[in-house]
């Protein structure tokens, strides 16, 4: 994985759908992607537990800034090209305040937080400690939080080739047969 440089330009320059680094205001280094204009209300998606930014489909985004949004998806702190905490214990309040962080440097507004699984999570708590910042919540496949909760120790790093393979498997019987999965889009989507 190579090393993004820290953002250093205003934070409305940053170029639509490319990897950013930006310093949080408590500042942890978070990779983001912006989509849409910048003086559009945030709203900030956020993926479930180890799971990168690019597991949000970038149409999705694309289509939300197209409807008067600015778009920011991310990697959470130890995933992706964020900031790695190695040998760090932490809960979920950690990514929290890093979202609320994220937050105060992007918008002088509230913003909407849709969360996933674990980032469901980390945006109740969000949400919670920071009403001033939260706006509003979507929330899919995740459950209610109102403490922190251990963050598990990150798993072992796989070979692309198995790593991929093993996605495309676990996730072709998930499709259904209305909307089924193209494995080959899917394979290099996942790569």
């Amino acid at each position: 994985m190579d090393t993004l440089p820290l953002w250093t330009r205003p934070l409305s320059d940053i170029p639509t759908g490319e990897d950013t680094l930006v310093a949080a205001a408590n500042g942890t280094r978070l990779c983001l992607q912006v989509f849409g204009e910048p003086d559009a209300p945030l709203q900030v998606q956020l993926e479930g537990y180890g799971a990168q930014l690019v597991n949000l489909s970038r149409r999705f985004c694309v289509r939300l800034a197209a409807r008067g949004f600015r778009v920011v998806r991310l990697d959470h702190r130890d995933s992706g090209r964020s900031q790695r905490f190695p040998g760090a214990t932490y809960d979920l309040r950690a990514p929290a305040e890093d979202v609320a962080g994220l937050i105060h440097v992007l918008s002088k507004s509230p913003a909407i937080v849709c969360g996933r699984s674990m980032g469901g999570m980390v945006a109740q708590l969000s949400a919670l400690a920071h009403p001033e910042l939260v706006g509003g919540l979507g929330l899919f496949y995740t459950a209610p939080r109102t403490s922190g909760g251990a963050v598990p120790e990150p798993g072992p790093v796989l070979p692309e080739d198995p790593w991929v393979a093993d996605f495309v498997a676990s996730t072709m019987p998930l499709a259904g047969s209305g909307y089924p999965y193209d494995p080959v889009e899917l394979a290099r989507w996942v790569a």
